[in-house]
């Protein structure tokens, strides 16, 4: 008798226990990622992010114990979470940080998940690369102009690349499996000519 109990209650507690929604998974994704958690992330990693740029699992831990772990914990405590939002049309959530650096420069880290058939997704290159402009931050530069950012991004792929070949990382993919990966090379290109133009300006 107290078994059959048991399994109802179990059975109603599985019902009746509220699901976690695509804003939870957002905020606890841009959490983990902050607080040296980041290694824990790789299934919601999407799969054309494994397989085009080569994330593999201990790619993916190693990045994080290299240069991901290391690099957020000189920001954690600038940092305060500011907004979770969800376009239900869409199947996304977002959910941003709000990051202080020196001589009140501000800047907003943030984490997207896509709904999918295997569960919440979110592009975790694109997370990583958002150190770079922590970074710059921390140095007291203005990422939020455009040619600021262009350059923090160029310089920090310029610092990470020997260890993100190293891993076999070979780039980074966008939302739609059905663009093509962008190698760190072409990347690289394409920033440097976008920033050339703002130069020109």
């Amino acid at each position: 008798m107290i078994g059959a109990i048991a399994v109802f209650v179990l059975a109603a507690a599985y019902v009746f226990w509220p699901r976690a929604t695509l804003a939870d998974h957002a905020k606890s994704v841009l959490l983990q990622f902050v607080n040296g958690q980041s290694s824990d992330l790789h299934t919601y990693s999407p799969p054309h992010e494994i397989e085009a740029a080569g994330l593999s699992k201990e790619a993916w831990t190693q990045l994080c114990t290299k240069l991901i772990d290391p690099r957020t914990a000189a920001f954690r405590q600038k940092f305060s979470l500011v907004n979770v939002e969800t376009w239900e049309d869409r199947g996304v959530a977002g959910a941003d940080a709000l990051f202080e650096g020196p001589a009140g420069l501000r800047y907003t880290f943030s984490c997207q998940v896509s709904a999918s058939d295997s569960g919440p997704k979110c592009l975790l290159l694109q997370l990583y690369s958002q150190t770079w402009l922590m970074e710059a931050a921390m140095d007291g530069i203005d990422v939020s102009q455009t040619a600021e950012m262009l350059q923090a991004g160029l310089k920090g792929q310029d610092k990470d690349i020997a260890v993100l070949k190293a891993l076999g990382i070979k780039g980074r993919v966008e939302e739609d499996p059905d663009e093509p990966l962008l190698t760190w090379e072409e990347r690289k290109e394409k920033h440097q000519k976008i920033l050339d133009q703002y130069k020109a300006q």
